[in-house]
């Protein structure tokens, strides 16, 4: 445990730092991974109208059809962040990259997936039906309803914080089992959670800006931003956690 306090002293990466790195690093990048970006968000799009065209969009059959999409887009979203750990590692990255993940690690990145879905959806819907049902009943239910639902969403947020670098972890230790990349992760942001958030609210204005435009700005904000991230994560664990932990993380697993 004492290897784990010695990060507390660690220096680490400025906000403003890791952003300056992500844009120099993106520069004549941007065409692999925004082709990457529109490939994965186009099909995704296009099989969801086509599924709304033959299905009832209400219907438990197209809820079950999202959920298998949900699933699926897992895979090309750890593809995807396969460009991003090449670029930040100096490497060229293409966008058959992308399709990596279908040489024998497309079960990981399901299973990922679900996970992830769990974290998200099930606060989601406990604190959707909490809110509706109080509502429904007319009583002073709604005030309890409104503290179960903030408390879920807090632990949501606490939980994708948490488990943020999963999929980072997954590429850098192909071997791994995708529990243990949950458990690395949850290592990993030890101490740094504040610093991620930091960094996941300063692309809010970003993230706007690109909506606003028609989804047009976007296509340069979402591949800054995963490779923000992604500089993040080396920041994190290459240098400095190399360097309080001689031995890896196998010495406080």
């Amino acid at each position: 445990m004492q290897q784990v306090k010695e990060r507390s002293t660690m220096v680490y990466k400025s906000l403003n730092e890791l952003k300056s790195i992500s844009r120099e690093k993106m520069l004549g990048k941007y065409g692999t991974a925004v082709g990457a970006f529109l490939f994965m968000r186009g099909l995704l799009w296009l099989v969801t109208d086509l599924c709304r065209s033959v299905a009832n969009p209400t219907g438990i059959i197209f809820l079950a059809i999202l959920f298998i999409l949900a699933l699926i887009e897992g895979v090309f979203v750890y593809g995807e962040q396969g460009i991003y750990m090449k670029i930040a590692s100096g490497q060229q990255a293409r966008m058959n990259d992308m399709f990596m993940v279908f040489k024998g690690d497309a079960d990981k990145a399901i299973f990922a997936r679900f996970l992830w879905i769990l974290i998200i959806y099930v606060p989601l819907t406990v604190s959707g039906m909490a809110l509706y049902y109080a509502y429904k009943a007319q009583s002073m239910l709604i005030l309890g309803a409104i503290l179960v639902a903030a408390i879920l969403l807090v632990a949501m947020a606490y939980l994708l914080i948490t488990y943020s670098q999963v999929l980072l972890v997954m590429h850098d230790f192909p071997q791994m089992k995708v529990i243990d990349s949950f458990k690395r992760s949850r290592l990993i942001m030890k101490g740094r959670k504040l610093d991620f958030f930091k960094v996941f609210v300063s692309f809010i204005p970003l993230h706007m800006l690109g909506i606003l435009s028609f989804m047009a700005g976007e296509l340069f904000v979402h591949p800054y931003y995963k490779l923000t991230v992604t500089e993040f994560y080396f920041d994190t664990v290459k240098a400095p956690v190399e360097a309080a932990m001689p031995n890896g993380f196998d010495a406080v697993a």
